[in-house]
């Protein structure tokens, strides 16, 4: 990856893991997703918890490091879970396994936990959020890897799946706060400019620098950071210039062919 493209997704990465530490966006976001719009979850329903994972399994003699994007303590009907969530602004095969080990490493924590204060064990679950164009191909499942397994023992297999969210897909009308609805009618206008024709979406200076550190376009990103406009007609400018680029040499292939011919 070229160094400019990297840093944009590194800024990209950034700027959504701090948007989702807001309390409003997260629990707009949850009960969206599952509550239909709902509000089931409630702000003071939620903390934010320290990402890093740390975990020593003596046995093996192995120490692991990791640490998840967001995760946060959460509270439905009286009763507590861990929800983590993973940012995805390309598709990652290894998906599957990651999610599968931020979870264990979480349950493991708590478990030394239990083991030492008797303090009881919460269940954990992450959703993988995918910002990207392309329809998410990775595996989901451990049963997506492998061979055909006997019929007899499919019910026994461990086959759990992560929940996964393609953004560009969600309706914003699902959601409440304003940033939300930003962040979704400004993927379907970068990956479809057919989307709402009526007139120019508008969204906050900040979701427009996320949107085109998304798009690892460094001419995007200066013509909304550094002269500030509006993130339509930064996309609209570079596909003019892509045009216009693309006449030039159509016209230069052309007399390139009649040169030949003289």
């Amino acid at each position: 990856m070229a160094k400019k493209e990297y840093k944009l997704r590194k800024i990209f990465d950034i700027r959504i893991r701090t948007l989702f530490k807001n309390h409003h966006i997260l629990v707009d976001f949850i009960n969206g997703i599952l509550f239909y719009g709902n509000g089931i979850i409630h702000f003071d329903n939620v903390s934010l918890v320290d990402s890093n994972l740390d975990a020593h399994l003596p046995i093996q003699n192995i120490t692991r490091e990791r640490e998840r994007d967001n995760i946060y303590h959460v509270k439905i009907d009286g009763r507590e879970c861990l929800i983590g969530i993973e940012h995805q602004s390309q598709i990652d095969q290894s998906m599957f396994q990651r999610t599968r080990e931020y979870d264990e490493m979480n349950y493991l924590q708590q478990f030394f936990l239990y083991r030492a204060n008797h303090q009881m064990i919460i269940g954990v679950m992450t959703f993988v959020v995918y910002y990207g164009q392309r329809k998410w191909k990775a595996p989901r499942t451990y049963e997506d890897m492998m061979k055909p397994l006997p019929p007899v023992l499919k019910n026994y297999m461990n086959v759990a799946s992560y929940p996964l969210i393609e953004m560009r897909y969600l309706n914003p009308e699902r959601f409440h706060t304003q940033e939300l609805k930003e962040l979704i009618i400004g993927l379907k206008y970068l990956y479809n400019h057919q989307y709402d024709k009526a007139h120019d979406i508008a969204v906050s200076y900040e979701i427009a620098i996320t949107l085109a550190a998304l798009t690892k376009n460094t001419h995007i990103y200066k013509k909304v950071k550094e002269e500030k406009i509006d993130m339509c007609q930064a996309i609209r400018d570079y596909g003019k210039e892509n045009r216009r680029r693309g006449k030039k040499k159509v016209l230069i292939s052309e007399e390139m062919k009649v040169s030949s011919k003289l």
